[in-house]
């Protein structure tokens, strides 16, 4: 047991979970959004539906280096 005076240290693991369900969040956004684009474009061509996945590949990319920078500064820290 600790005594009252003692602050109680934050669980290392915490704020990894968060950044694990904020990234898992973003993901499943990123498919509604595709999908929603796609259903109110039912009629585009191949080279629409590239650009699209390109596009949510980049918004992917770019929130996993975002999560890596802050991970390795709270590293630092």
């Amino acid at each position: 047991m600790s005594s009252p005076e003692e602050p109680q240290r934050p669980d290392p693991q915490t704020p990894a979970a968060r950044r694990l369900i904020w990234a898992g969040g973003t993901v499943v956004a990123l498919w509604f959004i595709a999908d929603g684009v796609k259903g109110i474009w039912p009629g585009v061509g191949t080279v629409a539906r590239v650009v699209i996945a390109a596009g949510v590949v980049l918004v992917l990319l770019a929130v996993g280096l975002g999560v890596l920078t802050v991970v390795k500064r709270d590293r630092e820290g």
